[in-house]
């Protein structure tokens, strides 16, 4: 146990004993050493280099010869694993690049560098069996509550499972630092067997929403029926008191489980997703719940979108919907990340508010605006917390999409529809389409490409015409490409490949009649593009968007009078599809145009729209 009322200096004075517990257990062995944070394993790391050196023993943990060992400092792109390589320790976290993630893991597995400093994620991703684990700090930052907690006790038992892994050891040692007064809680933990417990409660309105939505649960009997067979009912049974019930007899329990299905039905009530009757006590879903469930959202996103979402919805409202999702409310604000928050503020085009600069949903904004400008991001940690950010984006923004839908809402659809579109091209949705074939940052991609699109004899921003023109006499389009990027022949490479993977669709779009109804029948024709073997969607070109998205498309029906949609179908295709949309018959009128929109949900500036007399 440790003394100290604040976490840095308490974490400092582990350092030295951490040293000691590595020379007394493992002098020759590997040694792992867990910290709660990325800043944790630089200082931990820099310290023990510190105290190698101190005892004259700076290379006592290093197992190659001097040309494997530059060979390896050559090739680590993060200067403090770099230093510390040299000494033979390790350093692994999230924020560090692939490659030099794969380097450490490479060297520590074939026993090139014997110590490794690493956060607790690795105890659960990758496979580095040592002789000791020492666990310095039991505790980790919680952003949403903005203090140090404790580690789930499944999280410390995989910590110190590490330590002597059969086939790789006959014994190990496990090093458990705590802070004092956590002492005698952890030495019982150790050592007398503990209870797995539920955390059901803390997702239950969640939970429920998806068991509604499924039509598992229909009425109030159903949920308590639900719940009843759940493991949370067991433990409730077995261990009242770690939930706060004073005992386990049957009224009690049945009144805890009333009191909680009462309170999830509460929120869900709140935000939408269901519909409750009290007389008949019958739960059905909304939409909304339905389109929790269905994207696995939480209900408080589209309790949030509906106090936001609106009929006009400009693109900054719509990224600050985006934003303020629930899903972002686990995004890391790590130690003075606040003054990086600032920095960044000053380069994007909506900067939060000064006072909400250490907020994760404020931080979620400067990341997704620094993705649509192509800003180069201030440290390594940024990059990986902007693809976290973005690979939530989506069923975020197809929920709102079907939110607005349901309400009618056509501009609000085609708003977010853009802002999806702009990022996964990492480009404005408002600036030039043309960004999408830009290899760089181009603040004005049409700049850049004034002299090709001049030669090519087409309009600046129209980004199909120039397609079509690229296509039509692809060695012009190179030779003009070339004198627009002017750095290196990969510019041009680059453009041109993405010139071949932009789709062309042909439209036609026919109006009908389905069972006396109204209805559109529309068909879609690939006329340009590549196919997945078997004929399926395409993967989009999405060179800036960080994992494979494959190609997908909206159809929506509107009225141009009023512009209220009538109608919306999500859809992808390969060759070709033919789909038809029902429309609401009291709004469609002999003699009244409609609009049909084909909007994709990856390119900008490929969106079709036609307009359709009714007869």
């Amino acid at each position: 146990g440790y003394a100290g009322r604040f976490y840095c200096p308490r974490m400092a004075s582990m350092n030295r004993p951490c040293y000691a517990a590595i020379r007394a257990h493992a002098p020759e062995a590997p040694a792992l050493v867990f910290v709660s944070s990325r800043r944790q394993t630089r200082l931990t790391a820099l310290d023990l280099v510190s105290h190698a050196v101190a005892d004259d023993r700076a290379r006592a943990w290093t197992r190659m010869d001097e040309a494997e060992l530059e060979e390896a400092l050559a090739s680590a792109r993060d200067a403090h694993l770099r230093h510390c390589l040299s000494f033979g320790i390790g350093i692994h976290h999230a924020g560090l690049v692939l490659e030099d993630r794969n380097l450490v893991e490479r060297l520590f597995v074939e026993l090139k560098i014997q110590v490794l400093v690493a956060t607790s994620t690795l105890a659960w991703g990758v496979n580095t069996p040592a002789h000791l684990v020492v666990v310095k700090g039991t505790e980790f930052f919680d952003a949403p509550s903005r203090r140090y907690v404790d580690y789930p006790m499944t999280d410390v038992l995989q910590m110190m499972g590490r330590a002597g892994r059969p086939g790789f050891d006959a014994r190990g040692v496990a090093v458990v630092m705590v802070e004092e007064s956590k002492k005698s809680y952890y030495k019982k933990f150790l050592y007398e067997p503990f209870p797995v417990e539920s955390s059901l409660p803390l997702v239950l309105p969640d939970q429920l929403c998806a068991e509604v939505a499924a039509g598992t649960v229909r009425s109030l009997p159903d949920a308590l029926n639900w719940l009843g067979w759940s493991f949370y009912q067991r433990r409730l049974e077995h261990n009242p008191s770690f939930y706060g019930l004073p005992d386990a007899r049957p009224p009690s329990v049945a009144r805890h489980l009333s009191n909680l299905l009462a309170a999830a039905l509460g929120a869900l009530q709140d935000a939408g997703c269901v519909r409750f009757d009290p007389e008949t006590q019958a739960v059905a879903p909304t939409l909304a719940g339905r389109v929790a469930a269905r994207c696995y959202l939480s209900h408080q996103t589209l309790l949030r979108a509906s106090q936001r979402l609106k009929p006009s919805l400009s693109l900054r409202e719509a990224l600050e919907a985006l934003c303020a999702a629930a899903e972002f409310d686990q995004l890391p604000v790590r130690h003075n990340e606040d003054k990086l928050n600032a920095e960044l503020a000053k380069a994007v085009r909506w900067p939060p508010p000064p006072q909400a600069l250490d907020d994760p949903h404020a931080k979620a904004s400067l990341l997704l605006q620094a993705h649509l400008s192509r800003l180069p991001l201030p440290i390594s940690d940024y990059v990986t917390d902007a693809q976290t950010a973005l690979e939530s984006c989506a069923r975020v923004l197809v929920a709102f999409v079907d939110v607005c839908a349901d309400a009618g809402w056509l501009d609000a659809c085609c708003t977010l529809v853009s802002l999806l579109q702009g990022l996964v091209q990492a480009a404005w949705p408002d600036a030039s389409a043309l960004a999408t074939l830009a290899p760089g940052a181009f603040e004005e991609p049409r700049n850049a490409l004034r002299p090709a699109l001049s030669g090519l004899r087409c309009s600046v921003d129209a980004l199909p015409e120039f397609l079509e023109r690229a296509v039509q006499d692809p060695g012009r389009a190179k030779a003009l490409l070339q004198a627009a990027f002017k750095k290196t022949p990969q510019d041009v490479e680059a453009c041109l490949a993405a010139v071949r993977r932009m789709p062309a669709i042909g439209v036609e779009a026919i109006p009908e009649k389905t069972g006396g109804e109204p209805a559109l029948t529309v068909r879609l024709q690939r006329i340009r593009g590549p196919l997945k073997k078997g004929g399926g969607a395409p993967s989009a070109y999405a060179p800036f968007f960080p994992k494979i998205k494959d190609e997908g498309w909206w159809i929506l029906v509107g009225c141009a009078e009023t512009c209220r949609l009538l109608a919306l179908k999500r859809i992808s295709f390969g060759k070709s599809l033919r789909t038809t949309l029902k429309l609401p018959p009291q709004q469609v009128h002999p003699g009244k145009a409609l609009r049909v929109y084909l909007l994709s949900d990856s390119y900008l500036g490929l969106d079709q729209e036609y307009e359709v007399a009714v007869a």
